[in-house]
């Protein structure tokens, strides 16, 4: 289609993903590719960076992370094509669709559904879309261009995966669990009614948890203990901000607070100018007020992740404010080995990981608390409910039903 209104009149085209670190990672090559199969080489100036028409219509290629300046400096952009749009921030978008303003311009969405809380699945499906927008789903079955090899492969996952045959071949969401770490104790917190609105109480002290991103996210979740329970109030990212970006964001939160976490590596990574650590930074940017801390080195992952999940079951989240934290630790998840079609004992390391980081180095530091109870479910003994207080190290049965 893109091609197609590429010869009809002069267009300025932008094919524009979350992520695009390389032209390669870009629609370039399909684009070019639908060029090819068409037939129109002649009409076409094919680069390794960018693709014109005859008749002046360029297309080109940006990630909306990273380029949101660029892009919204770039004056009469006709068509943007969306691809991967379930990967697509808030801040993404809130960016780019005010930029799209010259008369008769478009946007166009393209996205296999993921997560139900994916930005543009709310946007569009979930809720109603705005009145000039258009929505269609299109599955397999629409497709007049069907391989037999593609249906050969649907038969298959239809029979051997059901679940990811739901999500690949019908467009549904992708099933909660597999291969994730956290998103059961999510979906148990948000039935209980621990994903809820949660206020800042004043009289309890705020301490911060923070993962620090060199050319990627930096994380950091602002945390309350209530009696036993571990109240989430806030979450804040950035990516590629100075330290004096997040400073602003502690200080303009007016939170009464005892201490900063940072990672263990505080000490000697340097973000940004000057040459001085990242502590360093800090402790000039913050107030003398707030105390930092380094936390120590992190033990095995595996037995942490473990130790996560049991201690998540302690922790309440504000909904709207840690938002986008709760939807990286849902997607936090093991890696898939494609050559042995399973899942490997490790994290897969991406967007989600430093969300997912920062909340493992805040539950492993407080879970070292020794004055705490905990409640197991033995649903393999037929509904038992034990009670163990743990004090001073001394763990006593409570309670017995």
């Amino acid at each position: 289609m893109l091609v197609v209104e590429a010869i009809k009149s002069k267009k300025l085209i932008l094919c524009a993903r979350e992520l695009q670190k390389s032209i390669r990672d870009s629609s370039h090559r399909l684009i070019a590719d639908t060029i090819e199969r068409l037939g129109l080489q002649s009409q076409f100036s094919v680069g390794e960076s960018f693709i014109r028409h005859k008749n002046g219509t360029e297309f080109i290629f940006k990630g909306l992370r990273f380029n949101a300046d660029e892009i919204k400096s770039t004056e009469g952009i006709d068509i943007v094509w969306i691809e991967e749009a379930h990967r697509i921030t808030k801040k993404s978008l809130q960016l780019l669709l005010p930029t799209i303003r010259k008369e008769g311009s478009e946007i166009w969405i393209t996205f296999n559904p993921d997560d139900e809380d994916d930005e543009v699945y709310q946007r569009f499906v979930i809720n109603e879309p705005p009145e000039n927008s258009r929505v269609a789903e299109i599955n397999y079955h629409d497709n007049p261009w069907f391989s037999n090899e593609s249906d050969e492969q649907r038969k298959y996952d239809q029979v051997n995966n059901p679940d990811e045959y739901e999500h690949i071949w019908e467009g549904k969401i992708r099933k909660a669990g597999e291969g994730s770490y956290f998103a059961r104790a999510l979906a148990d917190l948000r039935e209980g009614g621990n994903i809820t609105e949660i206020p800042y109480n004043s009289e309890f002290l705020v301490d911060t948890y923070w993962d620090i991103g060199m050319s990627d996210y930096t994380t950091i979740w602002f945390v309350q203990k209530i009696g036993y329970r571990y109240h989430l109030i806030d979450y804040v990212q950035a990516n590629g901000e100075e330290l004096q970006y997040y400073a602003n964001e502690i200080r303009g939160r007016k939170y009464n607070y005892r201490t900063h976490h940072l990672p263990h590596d505080a000490g000697h990574l340097r973000l940004g100018m000057g040459g001085r650590t990242v502590l360093e930074q800090l402790q000039a940017l913050l107030p003398d007020s707030h105390e930092l801390d380094k936390l120590p080195p992190s033990r095995d992952i595996n037995s942490d992740i473990m130790a996560v999940r049991a201690f998540i079951k302690r922790c309440a989240f504000d909904k709207e404010k840690c938002h986008d934290g709760l939807k990286h630790l849902k997607r936090y998840r093991k890696r898939w080995n494609e050559q042995k079609n399973k899942f490997e004992d490790k994290p897969y390391h991406d967007e989600h990981s430093h969300a997912a980081d920062a909340f493992r180095y805040f539950a492993i530091h407080c879970a070292e608390d020794r004055d705490m109870a905990y409640e197991f479910d033995y649903d393999d003994l037929g509904n038992t409910d034990i009670r163990v207080e743990v004090v001073n190290n001394d763990f006593t049965i409570d309670d017995y039903i």
